[in-house]
């Protein structure tokens, strides 16, 4: 067994998709639990919990580029109770907005060695991925690998509006299954860091300052391994989805909010 060579571009990508997804075209399923912060005058505020679903399917399409089909679907929940919201009341303007519908594709973006790239045709406005894949760190038989995307969008969609939003996600998993050519998928645990503008439904109105986001989550095995919470949510909201995924990730219709 050879070791990934952690300066070799071709080996980080084919390394990220084992910790982020699989090398083959199985339906791999990720969460994240993430609490989302305002950020005004230095001081933090929390507003809301994110719990979201990632529903994926890798396909190679050369050495140094992966195409990625996906599939969220992604819950905004109170603070205190974790009951699922439908509106937001923002505590600086206290106007009430709406929160984007829970489904999110599918839609298909590119792995490469520059990191994430966006849809070809995306159909709610123009968006543009900067990318960065790397770098991998190990310690024992501990592997770290973070990937950066810094998203401009630019859209008519309330969903989206005009806005910049920067992710730096950090999978770690183990090297030596990293490693194993039998291994086609790594188990792998999730950080998450985000921050943005503010978004058009929040109602900022000219409230200065920032959006950010922290949280953590993992790789699982089945739809049944995701967190209760979140799939109490699910199969009350959205329970066509939740059932069969796959069927909706692999529909030829792309690109859905909703």
């Amino acid at each position: 067994m050879s070791n990934y060579d952690l300066n070799n571009l071709n080996d980080l990508l084919e390394l990220q998709v084992k910790l982020r997804g699989s090398l083959d075209e199985r339906m791999v399923i990720s969460w994240i639990r993430a609490t989302q912060y305002a950020v005004v005058d230095t001081i933090v505020t929390p507003l809301y919990r994110l719990l979201n679903g990632s529903f994926q399917k890798f396909t190679r399409i050369d050495d140094d580029k992966f195409g990625i089909t996906m599939l969220e679907l992604a819950y905004f929940t109170d603070l205190d109770t974790g009951e699922p919201l439908s509106e937001f009341k923002n505590p600086y303007t206290n106007e009430t907005g709406t929160f984007p519908p829970a489904l999110l594709g599918p839609n298909t973006v590119s792995l490469t060695t520059d990191g994430l790239q966006p849809p070809e045709n995306f159909p709610f406005g123009t968006l543009t991925f900067d990318g960065k894949l790397g770098p991998a760190y190990t310690d024992g038989d501990d592997v770290w690998m973070r990937e950066e995307t810094l998203v401009r969008m630019e859209s008519d969609n309330p969903a989206f509006g005009n806005y910049i939003y920067n992710e730096i996600v950090t999978y770690k998993g183990s090297w030596s299954d990293a490693n194993n050519p039998d291994i086609a998928s790594v188990d792998s645990y999730v950080t998450y860091n985000t921050t943005s503008n503010w978004r058009p439904w929040m109602m900022p109105g000219d409230t200065p300052g920032h959006i950010m986001s922290e949280g953590y989550g993992k790789k699982v095995h089945s739809i049944d391994e995701l967190p209760e919470d979140y799939l109490a949510i699910a199969r009350q909201l959205n329970p066509e989805v939740i059932t069969d995924p796959e069927k909706i990730l692999t529909s030829p219709a792309q690109g859905r909010t909703g």
